[in-house]
């Protein structure tokens, strides 16, 4: 991830916190194994009305050695994550989105940031929890994850989540 464009001087659209706690049932938490990447995922959708358009958050930790244990906490900045990291979280965000999250309107990929994993459960069940704060999200094409030429942007003061493998 190193090497991401800085911004320019945009004016980005600035969101507030966003805190997503969750029980074991309800959290929208999957582990993946593709390819042996193992992924842990989390994500709350929210609108201003039952109607929307909807916005979408997610936090996404990947872990490129699943069979080796992760060493928690993992803290850094996004644009340090480098091509050999083992562990590293992502983040995207979704703005005008469909009730269930999909269909966005715009898509923006988190690219500069704080974030901390505390806890990050992998098998049958376990927590996933953590913050990221201070995140510019610049908007991507969701076919090839590329930047938009002169999109926009998205800063977010903080997204914290307490979620839990059911």
């Amino acid at each position: 991830m190193s090497g991401q464009p800085v911004d320019g001087g945009l004016n980005c659209l600035q969101l507030q916190p966003i805190n997503w706690t969750s029980g074991a049932g309800s959290a929208s938490l999957e582990f993946i194994r593709d390819g042996g990447t193992a992924v842990l995922s989390t994500g709350v959708v929210s609108g201003p009305s039952a109607q929307g358009p909807f916005l979408t958050v997610d936090a996404t930790l990947y872990n490129e050695a699943p069979a080796t244990p992760l060493v928690l906490p993992l803290a850094g900045t996004f644009q340090t994550i480098s091509a050999d990291a083992i562990a590293y979280p992502v983040s995207l965000l979704g703005l005008n989105c469909a009730m269930d999250g999909s269909n966005c309107m715009q898509v923006f990929f988190g690219v500069q940031g704080n974030y901390s994993i505390t806890a990050a459960g992998v098998g049958a069940s376990g927590p996933f929890n953590g913050a990221f704060t201070n995140i510019r999200y610049r908007q991507i094409d969701p076919m090839t994850f590329r930047a938009v030429p002169d999109g926009g942007c998205v800063d977010l003061a903080a997204f914290n989540f307490m979620t839990s493998w059911p």
